[in-house]
């Protein structure tokens, strides 16, 4: 029987997790930094709100997103340890690794466009975590900068490990064709076919990753309507389902953003076609063409700068795994975390200037407050 037992630190769930504190509350679960008894780790604890809990369809939904993320093997995904239901209160939950740092929707906020070097190191650790789902038949359904997460441990080169979050709404992408799905995910980073039920591809997830990367590099949302103060919803959809997608060049001109580089406008039309088809089959596919477009534009900004390293922080020894492409890195031991830059690291800024930025024929849009939790995120903190 599920109870209405309000859960306070020093509670015991499962017979196994300790809750220190509250952490986040959103529409399905709550969320605790908690301690496992047994030897004293932390993690955090996604725990069923009580008057869902006895929604048997909601249940299953809760549990059914942990074994999916489970079958993710990846570093680059937060990792599910444990799962099961509360004897006290009946509760179903979670218990997820622990991590701190920033979500990539508030660095984007603070620092606009981000040097090309960046955008890679980013988009290499969030392909990994993606296409491992998509090795899987798992479809995340919700990339956004708000479920990318930059913790500040180094990883292959780059400050900080990428984390996606929120495999929740996954599901499984079956090869019959029988995945169908409701509208489910956020308009703004939404694959067309979303708005509709219909069958969902590893494609649907492409289509966030071209955004991604637009805005990463431009410092704009592609969707014009997205930049204004007020966001309508009905704007946005008019530009996703029916408006023309012109090319990203075209798009950061007219919106007073930084320029893409060479190369760019060919790949992004075929991460952001309508016709899925005719985009990029998944999110390893999708990188493997966008690294060279990255990497001879990051060797054109190094030739007319500072001798700053291709797709590398000057400041951060490669980290082991392959260098990243015109490096010439070779594999270096993993610093220890007090010898780290701080985050992110002032060597990145020497790219910067070297960018062109279009002239603005929009005022440039006021950016949104950002939320009173400031540098502070868990893996579990996205809730359902």
């Amino acid at each position: 029987m599920v109870t209405t037992q309000r859960l306070e630190p020093g509670m015991t769930v499962g017979n196994e997790y300790r809750i220190a504190r509250l952490v986040a509350r959103g529409g399905t679960a709550a969320v605790y930094a908690a301690e496992r008894v047994s030897d004293g780790a932390e993690c955090a604890l996604k725990v069923m709100h009580a008057e869902l809990a006895q929604d048997t369809r909601q249940r299953e939904r809760f549990f059914k997103g942990a074994e999916l993320s489970g079958k993710v093997e990846s570093e680059h995904v937060a990792r599910i340890f444990n799962t099961g239901e509360d004897e006290a209160t009946g509760r179903p939950w979670i218990a997820m690794e622990f991590l701190q740092g920033d979500d990539l929707e508030k660095v984007l906020k603070q620092r606009g466009a981000l040097p090309l070097r960046e955008v890679y190191w980013i988009l290499r650790q969030v392909c990994d975590g993606v296409a491992a789902g998509h090795r899987q038949g798992v479809v995340h359904r919700d990339l956004k900068p708000q479920n990318i997460l930059l913790v500040p441990v180094p990883c292959r080169g780059a400050p900080y490990t990428v984390k996606v979050l929120d495999f929740g709404i996954s599901k499984v992408a079956r090869e019959d064709g029988t995945d169908t799905t409701l509208a489910f995910g956020t308009p703004l980073w939404m694959a067309p076919e979303q708005a509709h039920k219909g069958k969902l591809t590893p494609a649907a997830d492409v289509w966030s990753l071209g955004l991604l990367a637009f805005q990463m590099i431009t410092g704009r949302h592609y969707w014009k309507s997205a930049n204004e103060s007020k966001v309508l919803l009905k704007e946005v959809l008019s530009e996703l389902l029916m408006q023309s997608i012109d090319p990203a060049s075209e798009r950061a001109r007219e919106l007073g953003g930084v320029m893409p580089p060479e190369g760019f406008d060919a790949w992004f039309a075929r991460a952001v076609s309508r016709t899925v088809g005719d985009r990029f089959k998944d999110a390893g596919e999708a990188f493997e063409s966008l690294t060279p477009v990255l990497a001879s534009a990051v060797r054109r900004t190094n030739s007319s700068s500072s001798g700053v390293s291709a797709l590398r922080a000057p400041t951060q020894p490669a980290l082991g795994g392959p260098s990243p492409p015109g490096t010439g890195a070779t594999e270096s031991p993993r610093p220890s975390k007090a010898s780290l830059p701080p985050f992110p690291s002032p060597a990145l800024a020497a790219e910067e200037g070297a960018r062109e930025v279009a002239p603005a024929d929009v005022t440039a849009p006021t950016p949104r407050a950002t939320s009173p939790q400031q540098g502070f995120y868990l893996a579990a903190a996205v809730v359902l």
